[in-house]
């Protein structure tokens, strides 16, 4: 055991080979590190884009039941949509009262 720490003492590849080693190992790592922030960041503006999604959907449902009590239609109900393989759904549609000079508050709730 010992004549191979000698030998690996003298010989100037080994301490190449774990240089070589090392390196790869650091970079391996950092590689890792970068596609993990990467695949994290993709997540994150997923989110995003569904919210901004359900958003446009809330506000299309204000807007159609707006319009229904404008021209005295019955309540809508819009129910759901597929959106790039992802189902948004409006959960509920509730007038409030108490709004400015006499109107109704309407809560919208998308979920996906």
């Amino acid at each position: 055991m010992i004549k191979i720490f000698k030998k690996i003492k003298n010989d100037q590849s080994a301490i190449v080979l774990i240089t070589v080693i090392m390196l790869v190992l650091a970079m391996t790592t950092l590689a890792l590190g970068l596609l993990s922030a990467l695949a994290s960041q993709g997540v994150f503006g997923q989110h995003q884009i569904d919210r901004i999604k359900a958003e446009q959907l809330a506000q299309g449902a204000f807007w159609l039941e707006y319009m229904s009590q404008v021209t005295g239609d019955p309540n809508p109900t819009p129910g759901s949509i597929v959106l790039d393989g992802k189902r948004f759904t409006i959960a509920s549609q509730t007038s409030l009262g108490g709004g400015l000079n006499g109107t109704d508050l309407l809560q919208v709730d998308v979920s996906y």
